[in-house]
This record gives C-alpha cells, sequence and structure tokens, in this order.
C-alpha cells in the first residue's frame, strides 16, 4: 500500500479509498489499526488520531488529498481466510501450495532464487526444498517455509499444527522493532520498495462468513479497560501465554525486547509486548490505542480488545467498548476503585454493556489479602448499583504471575470462583436484537438494470420473509417483500446480520437513508431527539454548531440545542454545564434539518445509535444514543403561507441575499456596510442590517463571549437574516463571527447564490493602532478575557465571495466594490 504507483494512482485519479487484504492478527501495529482506515494528504497512518469505530457506523469522509485504507477482512485471522477458500472453493496462486523450489538459507529465512533479478550473496548455494508461501509479499523479501501441503484442506492441518507465525518469513518484520509501524507512517521514498501486508495465523477454526461487524459467527468480543497501569495488556499476555497461544517466533521476539536496556522488569519475560505494538507504547509502557488479539480454546473463540488507560486516549477505547458482548475491568489491588474505573463502567453501562467482570489485579503486591479484595468489591458494587448491569463477577488475579487468570491459584484458597478464562468460556453473551421488530436501514439501491430494483442493506434487527408487510419509513409507504435476494441466491428468511437485497411487489420509492420496518412495531421519527453524548475531541462540544450526524445509513445535519446535564462520573449526579469536554458524558437535545428514523437506544442498538462529525475537520467528535424523540418536534408543524419569498422580492424589485461581513474588531466591517447601505438605500432598494454590537443590546443580551456563547450569538442572528431574506430583502450582517462552522450554518439557512462572504482582510496590527473602542487596550491588559485575536481564535473565510482590505483603501471604495458585485449577480 506504500507504493509509489498507488499514490500516482490517487494523485491522478481522486480516488478516496483503496481495499486492502490486511489483518489485525497479522503484527502488532496492524492489530491498532480500523477497518476504515484514515490518510493525510502524504498518505501517513497516525496511529494516535485514528478515528473511532463505533457500532456499525464508519466516519469516511475525506479532503480532497485525503484517503481512507479498507481492510474488511480486519477480524480474519489466516485459518478462517483458508477455511473461507475451502468452502468457497476460491483459486489460490500455486506459490501458496508446496513444490520442489531453489531456496537460500538467508539469516534463516529461505529465499527463493528463481528470478535473475536476485543476486546470489557471497557463500550462498541454492538447493532445491519443499516450500510454500505463507505469505507473499515484494521480492525478494517475503521467505518461503518448509511444508508438505499440496491442497487446500492439507494447508488448514499445517496451519492448526503450527507453532510459527505466518509472518516468520516476512524479512522487514525483522529489520528492527517497529518496523511495520514505521513503514506505514513514512510519507515518500525515493527508493519505495512495495512493503505489502502479510497475513499471520492462529490455530483456530473458521466459521463460514462474517457477521456485521467484520468477525465470525460464535466469535466473542472482550474487551479490558480500567485505569492506567492496572495491568491490561499484561493480563491479555498471560491469556495467551499460558493458553499456549503464542507462536515461537513471537515469543522469542518478546523475550529480546524484554531484554533490551532499561527494560521495565529487568530482563524478566514482559508478557504486555504481546499486546503493545506501537512504538511508543513499547518505549513509554503504556497502551495509546486500542489493540486487538485473536485467540481459541475448545470451548470458545475470543476476540480481545486491550484498551488504553490513561485519560488523554480514553476516546480511542470507545470503538472497543461500542463493539464488544462482554467486558473485563480491571482494578489495580493496591489503588481500588479510581475516577478512570468509574468512567468506564458508566461507559460499558451506556453501551448497554450488562455483563462484566472484574479483575482485581496484582493480587500478589498486596500478599493476596482476602480483606482488602473484599473491600474493593464492596466499593464497586455500591458504585455500580444505579448502573444496572445484570451480573458482575469479581475474580482476584495477578497478570503478572499468572493467579486465577486460566488455573485457581495457589495463593488465594480463600476465593472458591471460577478463573478468569473459564468465566469467559462459560459467561452468556446472546445478543437480543434477533428478536426486535424488524429493522432494515437502506443502504443502497440496487439497480444493475431496467428489469431489477432491489433495496440493499444488512438487516439490523428482527426477521423477514417474502410475502411478509413491511412499512418504508420516513414516507410510511406499506409494500410486501417479494424476494430476499443474496449472491448465493435467494433466502426464504433473513435474520438480524443478514446483508441482503429486498424486492417488493409493489413499485415503490425508496432511497438510502430510509428505514424498512414491520408494521406493527413502526420506529420513532423526528427532527429532534433527547440522546445521551459521549465527547471525544479536544474542541468543546458547542450548543448551535452545526455538526453532520450519522445514524445508520441516514446523514443530516444537527445542532446541539440544548445541555440538559453533565454526568459526574465519580457520583452519577447530575451537573449543570453549558458545554462538553473531552470525555464527558451529558444528555442533550439534538435539532436536525430533517427528520431522523430511529429507536431508543435501549431497545434497539443498531437503530437508536449515532456520531456526531465535525464538518470542517472530519473529526469523528462524539457517540451519541438516542432516548427518545422530543414531543415538540410533532406538535410543531410549518405553517402554509399564501404570499412567499419571491413575491415579496418581486414587489420590491430586487434579489434577496445575505451579505456577512466578517473580520476582526476594528477591521472596518460596520463602516463599510454602513457605507453600503446608505448607497442602496439611495438606490431605492429595500435593506436591513444587522450589526454585533447593536444586536447584543436586545436579542443577545444574555450571552457572554465564550466560545459557546458566541456559537449561540451566530446561530441567532443567522436565522434572523433568514427570515430578513424571506422577507425579500437585502440583509447586511455585521459580526466578528469567529468560527468557520457557524459562517457555513448561515450559508445553509439560505438558498443557493443569496449568501454572500465577505471578509474584511484587516491585519491584527492595523486593527490594534485603530482600536476604536479600546478594547485591544483592554484586552491586553488582562481586563477583557476571549478576546478575538488576542485570546481567543479567528478562522479566517477559506473561499469568500469577496475580499476586501481596508488598509489600502477607503470604505467607500470597497463598499462601491461590493455594490459591482451585487449588480454583476443581479440583486440590484
Amino acid at each position: 500500500m506504500k507504493t509509489e504507483a498507488l499514490k500516482q494512482s490517487f494523485a491522478k485519479h481522486g480516488f478516496d479509498a483503496a481495499f486492502g487484504g490486511a489483518r489485525r492478527d497479522e503484527e502488532k501495529s496492524r492489530a491498532k489499526e480500523r477497518i476504515f482506515s484514515f490518510r493525510n494528504a502524504a498518505h501517513n497512518w497516525d496511529p494516535k488520531r485514528q478515528r473511532p469505530e463505533l457500532w456499525h457506523l464508519a466516519n469516511t469522509k475525506v479532503k480532497p488529498g485525503e484517503s481512507m485504507r479498507v481492510f474488511p477482512l480486519s477480524n480474519w485471522t489466516e485459518l478462517d481466510v483458508w477455511t473461507y477458500i475451502y468452502l468457497e472453493d476460491i483459486p489460490v496462486v500455486p506459490l501458496y501450495f508446496a513444490k520442489e523450489r531453489p531456496v537460500v538459507d538467508r539469516d534463516g529465512t529461505l529465499i527463493m532464487v528463481d528470478d535473475e533479478r536476485l543476486p546470489i550473496e557471497e557463500g550462498e548455494t541454492p538447493e532445491m526444498r519443499k516450500v510454500r508461501f505463507r505469505t507473499l509479499g515484494c521480492y525478494p523479501l517475503t521467505g518461503a517455509i518448509e511444508s508438505d501441503a499440496t491442497t487446500v484442506p492439507e494447508v488448514i492441518e499445517e496451519l492448526i499444527a503450527s507453532r510459527h507465525s505466518e509472518r516468520q518469513g516476512r524479512v522487514i518484520d525483522h529489520d528492527q522493532i517497529g518496523s511495520m509501524e514505521k513503514k506505514k507512517q513514512e510519507a515518500t521514498s525515493d527508493a519505495a520498495i512495495e512493503r505489502c501486508r502479510g497475513r499471520q495465523g492462529k490455530r483456530q477454526r473458521a466459521a463460514r462468513r462474517p457477521d456485521r461487524r467484520g468477525r465470525e459467527p460464535g466469535a466473542v468480543a472482550v474487551l479490558t479497560c480500567g485505569s492506567v497501569d492496572d495491568g491490561k495488556s499484561t493480563l491479555i499476555g498471560r491469556l495467551l501465554y499460558d493458553s499456549a497461544l503464542v507462536f515461537e517466533d513471537q515469543l522469542q521476539s518478546v523475550e529480546r525486547e524484554s531484554k533490551r536496556p532499561n527494560a521495565p522488569r529487568g530482563g524478566e519475560i514482559d508478557l504486555s509486548l504481546l499486546v503493545d505494538g506501537l512504538q511508543a507504547e513499547r518505549e513509554q509502557g503504556i497502551t495509546i490505542d486500542v489493540a486487538y488479539r485473536y485467540f481459541a480454546t475448545p470451548r470458545r473463540k475470543f476476540i480481545v480488545a486491550d484498551t488504553p488507560g490513561h485519560v488523554q486516549y480514553t476516546r480511542n477505547m470507545r470503538p472497543a467498548h461500542s463493539n464488544c458482548d462482554f467486558a473485563v475491568l480491571l482494578v489495580d489491588a493496591r489503588q481500588g476503585v479510581l475516577t478512570q474505573t468509574r468512567r468506564h463502567a458508566c461507559i460499558l453501562s451506556l453501551l448497554g454493556i450488562k455483563k462484566v467482570a472484574v479483575a482485581i489485579n496484582k493480587m500478589d503486591l498486596i500478599d493476596f489479602d482476602q480483606e482488602k479484595f473484599e473491600a474493593i468489591v464492596e466499593d464497586f458494587a455500591s458504585f455500580a448499583e444505579p448502573l444496572g448491569f445484570d451480573s458482575i463477577v469479581a475474580i482476584p488475579v495477578s497478570a503478572l504471575k499468572g493467579d486465577n487468570v486460566t488455573a485457581p491459584s495457589a495463593h488465594m484458597h480463600w476465593y472458591h470462583g471460577p478463573t478468569l478464562l473459564g468465566h469467559l468460556e462459560t459467561v452468556d453473551v446472546t445478543p437480543e436484537a434477533a428478536a426486535g421488530p424488524f429493522r432494515f436501514p437502506v443502504q443502497w439501491v440496487n439497480r444493475p438494470h431496467l428489469d431489477f430494483r432491489g433495496y440493499a442493506g444488512t438487516v439490523a434487527s428482527g426477521s423477514i420473509k417474502p410475502g411478509d408487510e413491511v412499512v418504508i419509513h420516513p414516507s410510511g409507504k406499506r409494500v410486501h417483500v417479494a424476494r430476499i435476494v443474496t449472491a448465493d441466491g435467494d433466502l426464504e428468511e433473513a435474520t438480524e446480520g443478514d446483508a441482503i437485497t429486498l424486492t417488493f411487489a409493489e413499485e415503490v420509492d425508496a432511497s438510502r437513508g430510509d428505514v424498512i420496518a414491520s408494521p406493527d412495531a413502526a420506529p420513532s421519527t423526528s427532527d429532534q431527539v433527547a440522546a445521551k453524548l459521549i465527547w471525544f475531541d479536544e474542541e468543546e462540544m458547542l450548543p448551535g454548531r452545526a455538526y453532520t450526524v450519522r445514524c445508520g445509513s441516514q446523514t443530516t445535519t444537527a445542532t446541539v440545542s440544548a445541555l440538559k446535564y453533565k454526568l459526574n462520573v465519580d457520583n452519577l449526579d447530575h451537573v449543570a454545564g453549558k458545554t462538553l469536554e473531552m470525555n464527558e458524558v451529558g444528555l442533550c437535545n439534538l435539532s436536525m434539518t430533517r427528520p431522523l428514523v430511529f429507536d431508543p437506544y435501549g431497545a434497539n442498538a443498531e437503530t437508536g445509535s449515532f456520531i456526531l462529525i465535525d464538518r470542517f475537520t472530519n473529526a469523528t467528535v462524539a457517540a451519541g444514543m438516542i432516548e427518545f424523540g422530543l414531543r415538540r418536534a410533532t406538535n410543531v408543524q410549518w405553517q402554509e403561507l399564501f404570499i412567499d419569498k419571491g413575491a415579496r422580492a418581486g414587489l420590491k424589485g430586487q434579489r434577496p441575499c445575505v451579505l456577512w461581513f466578517t473580520g476582526l474588531s476594528g477591521s472596518g466591517k460596520s463602516t463599510i456596510a454602513n457605507t453600503l447601505e446608505r448607497r442602496l438605500h439611495a438606490l431605492g432598494r429595500h435593506t436591513y442590517m444587522l450589526d454585533g454590537d447593536n444586536v447584543r443590546h436586545g436579542l443577545n443580551k444574555d450571552l457572554g463571549f465564550t466560545d459557546a456563547d458566541r456559537v449561540e450569538n451566530i446561530r441567532r442572528v443567522a436565522e434572523a437574516a433568514r427570515l430578513f431574506v424571506d422577507a425579500g430583502l437585502i440583509v447586511m450582517v455585521s459580526f466578528i463571527s469567529p468560527f468557520r462552522s457557524e459562517r457555513n450554518m448561515a450559508r445553509e439557512l439560505v438558498g443557493e447564490g443569496e449568501f454572500i462572504e465577505i471578509y474584511v482582510d484587516t491585519p491584527l496590527e492595523v486593527c490594534e493602532e485603530r482600536d476604536p473602542k479600546g478594547l485591544y487596550r483592554k484586552a491586553r491588559a488582562g481586563l477583557i478575557r476571549n478576546f478575538t485575536g488576542i485570546d481567543s481564535n479567528y478562522e479566517p473565510p477559506e473561499r469568500p465571495e469577496l475580499d476586501l482590505r481596508t488598509s489600502e483603501t477607503t470604505p467607500e471604495v470597497l463598499a462601491e466594490l461590493v455594490l459591482a458585485e451585487l449588480r454583476r449577480r443581479q440583486v440590484v
């Protein structure tokens, strides 16, 4: 994925994404990568700032030059792939099968030498050996393995018995610690070599098809979470190690790393290194991003997500929270229940995870003290009682020593419960979605030719059969299912998780974003909802700011109209507030630009969950769980008016529009707008001017100058400007309006061509020199806080319709330039 040819293809054709076959099990840094993996304009991968993947929702928005790498097989293993090949009878290239081939042994790697481009090094003698390739990569960076497997079943048998990972033959993995991670982060290379991503095997049994999250049916997704240094990575490493699920070459690599200078355990094997795959994680001994590990016992198959404990990386763990079946919450026996412990417990409850194991770790450091263990259990149980967990099982463990991880401890005879692995193998995690009413979000209208029209998607809950009556929301049209079409033929019934195409007996119009549901249990439809928000972004949530909301296949624009309360994670109290900071949780009212079809999250997580996306940075800023629709959204209807905007404007002989003057305080916005309005008035035009200071004497007198108040200030003014445009007026808006997001929101409130952004481009030093109201002097003296240009940011327009430079000419000349633009647009 790093070839110059690939980058050139992106540059030439403007592709948004490239699909690849990489898997998380193949290499430790791969275990950190998202299914939809974002790359910046230089094709770099930043593991510290990956986009969360929450529920089945993916944020695929990219700016020009940016792109995605999509890895649909992320949650498969090497054995899964080969089993699927066998079940589907897929042809395979001969290099994957054993055959006599000429090879040389180069530093323990068998390099095939059947190509004249590969020079034989001094002392090497080619010999014929029966070998095959487990992974194919760049020549000559990929080695072969000795094998007798000449058929797919023989390959599967060989993998089940293998004691080495798939990447044992990858030369690049032996370059240095973290080599794969470094290669993915490289932007350019003059001598670029294709470093394709290989595959790494595990001794597991595979099933037929992945579920909606890209994992095998029957696989249990478990996450470990807790505070920093609670021992999460060590615990997972211990599970793998004691279950004999670590390949010999992986173990040798960990043993080498454990003996490096300044190793934290003084040369003793550090099992956390089996999980911590990023260079920064190994250097600091912390977990920065979620790592996925795959293993199986005779009783069950597992996908285990190791999540960060540091507060600053808490947002990186949300994908594992929203996609897991069960959670292991670690507590350091020395520290007890901490704020981060409580925060994780709150998030688990909010996301509907009802069964939790509380692993009290590092019992060896408190001499396996029963009383301390029971005190911690009582403390957590008291805190968690209002959270509504169905099951909390406390297990005393020592991840470092192995006590009660896979086998009962010899040091805690007083404990009679299960080991951690024993509990994971037996806990019931049967999903409830299949029992709910039928929900089918339409992802795509499938129309390959004139004789076929189908609606493709994945069943979110319930089941459907041909002949069943369904309702299309939000239109409310009733139709009957004619066929359930799949790539393998028609189905007699489809259930939760099935990817299908529905056809209807009646001719009907449906599109992406519609939700098809059973007629006797309709979802809710509303453009206003109350929802719990978990805020991820470093920039605070600002009520009134417009965000993109993605709920299932529905996408629209939403604003947070009110923050009802914030949740105090220490005591679960409801706290008043105006905004949400990173990692905070709150109940908010949201207002959408068009109605949303949904179920309450508690009834259906698939149709009751959503993400919020910043419309300029494209960052996923929040996860949302809908509580209910707001009643006033259904009670308030648009009143049809006899006289419309066109009639009002026609009577005045003009085209209505908004002239939005933006710039720093003292830039000259109001002076130019005033001058322009005088000229328009002289021409007989009907105008109105909204000035920042004047509006704060009345409509916005309750607002201050925090970022949240500034956003609300512009939201109100934008709505007022929209009403003036509807009245047929030419309205001049003179506000600093420092944020691009709000200016763009104002633009979207009016029609195409009715918004003219005018950037009054005056340097800060000129504005300070003018300082007509003495505000800069007060701000520099610390008497005014949050003053734009001094201690509050101003975001200049990126593509304004007009750019006026007041330091170069007079307001009268600039007003004439604006008037000329209005004439060019036939506004006047």
